[in-house]
């Protein structure tokens, strides 16, 4: 496997996981949230630039100065930003204590799902240090499985088995020796059982969140087929 993958930041999921992706204007209310998201990441009062560099680096999106000072202005008008000096930005005082409130929900469901993960690695695989066998899980298999068939991650969130793709389990079990190949694929299996709530909801904020990225970087002619699917009332 030679493609490279990585995770989002934990508050971009948090952040934009009340995106709701069947109304009107998503795509722009995602872009909002990834900004926020952004700023909440940066240092300090940052600039329009800094965000625009800032959103390119981190997502690989590209943002015309004009549009992304438009949504800033969008989001100074609904109170999620107060410009400063010298065009700089920050969150105010009450929405940040909203953000972190949304990003200690997502970290008390990525620890769920990660005690879970403990509880049957440990059974299964006594031998093997839990910590690295849940980062190997993550990065070999869970970001993978996201990234390149998330339309199949939907079956577990609607309470069906999911099918793997082959060349992930193999990429993640050949680290640990045959030895264990037979307790890893338990592992898997058992983790990704659709019944189990803490599963179900750390894979939704994860697919959610990729898709929301994804989404918010394709092209203008994309952008139109999905507003003429989307901009119809409920």
């Amino acid at each position: 496997m030679t493609k490279k993958y990585s995770s989002l930041p934990r508050e971009v999921s948090a952040l934009i996981h009340h995106v709701e992706l069947n109304r009107v204007g998503w795509w722009d209310k995602t872009l909002n949230r990834l900004i926020l998201a952004t700023i909440w990441l940066e240092e300090g009062n940052p600039d329009v630039r800094e965000i625009q560099n800032a959103i390119q680096a981190t997502f690989g999106l590209s943002i015309d100065l004009e549009k992304l000072d438009t949504l800033i202005s969008i989001l100074e008008d609904e109170g999620d930003l107060v410009r400063v000096a010298e065009d700089k930005v920050h969150i105010p005082e009450k929405v940040r204590i909203a953000f972190e409130q949304e990003i200690s929900d997502a970290e008390v469901i990525e620890d769920n799902a990660r005690q879970y993960f403990y509880s049957i690695a440990e059974k299964s695989c006594p031998d093997i240090e839990i910590g690295r066998l849940w980062g190997a899980f993550q990065n070999d298999v869970l970001i993978p499985l996201v990234q390149d068939v998330g339309a199949h991650t939907y079956h577990l969130i609607a309470g069906e088995r999911m099918v793997l793709n082959g060349a992930y389990v193999e990429h993640f079990m050949v680290q640990f020796g045959e030895q264990n190949r037979a307790a890893l694929k338990d592992i898997i299996t058992t983790f990704l059982d659709p019944k189990n709530s803490n599963v179900r909801s750390f894979m939704t904020r994860m697919l959610h969140a990729y898709f929301c990225v994804q989404a918010s970087g394709v092209s203008e002619e994309v952008l139109e087929k999905l507003k003429a699917n989307t901009d119809k009332p409920l």
